[in-house]
């Protein structure tokens, strides 16, 4: 970039929301386009407010933060909610050195392993939340959490179906209707030891 574009380029930077352009070299972004500054600009700064609202700072070193603001990938709503479950995780937990020992023990796959931990914090401290103000995205998985447990269930065993956002059909009350074939679908992707039961039972539910 020559000397006066970068010039010209600084001064508009310095013209758009406060605070974007210092972030803007934080996270290395060499976007020349107005147009598209500007977006990134405006994204910048409904996520700065939408996290001080909840408490939060935004940290140029959280990627779905940057990837929101330069790209506009996922609902702010999302953004924030995860950063609060990051920002619960890093300092009331254990999920580091958890992260480490699952891979020190054979686990594959970075993302899966975190989601994993993440998953298991989330239904322990749903258990007991040791006096402490929980992440909201782990409030919202509250309604699955007692679902699970008024109905019988092992939350530990069904963590998948709790942490997820998947508003699935509760397995208790279709048992009768559902196929073999939807029981092992969703036994891969809830992985829930109720539906376990339900892929045995709609096997002798088929041979009737």
């Amino acid at each position: 970039m020559e000397q006066q574009e970068r010039e010209e380029r600084e001064a508009y930077m310095e013209s758009l929301a406060p605070g974007f352009a210092i972030y803007a070299q934080l996270i290395d972004l060499e976007e020349t386009n107005k147009s598209l500054l500007e977006q990134c600009s405006k994204r910048f700064a409904a996520l700065t407010s939408a996290l001080k609202s909840r408490g939060l700072q935004l940290q140029p070193t959280f990627k779905p933060c940057e990837q929101f603001i330069v790209a506009g990938d996922g609902n702010i709503s999302d953004v924030v909610d995860t950063t609060e479950e990051m920002r619960f995780l890093d300092i009331c937990t254990d999920y580091p050195r958890r992260c480490q020992w699952k891979v020190q023990s054979g686990h594959h796959g970075n993302k899966a392993i975190c989601e994993e931990a993440k998953m298991e914090l989330c239904i322990a401290y749903l258990e007991n939340h040791r006096g402490l103000r929980l992440p909201r995205k782990w409030e919202d998985c509250r309604s699955r959490f007692e679902e699970v447990r008024r109905t019988g269930g092992i939350p530990q065993c069904e963590g998948r179906y709790i942490y997820s956002k998947m508003h699935l059909l509760s397995l208790r009350e279709s048992t009768e209707r559902i196929s073999f074939a939807e029981a092992v679908y969703l036994l891969k992707v809830v992985g829930s030891r109720f539906c376990m039961d339900c892929v045995v039972l709609s096997s002798c539910n088929a041979r009737k």
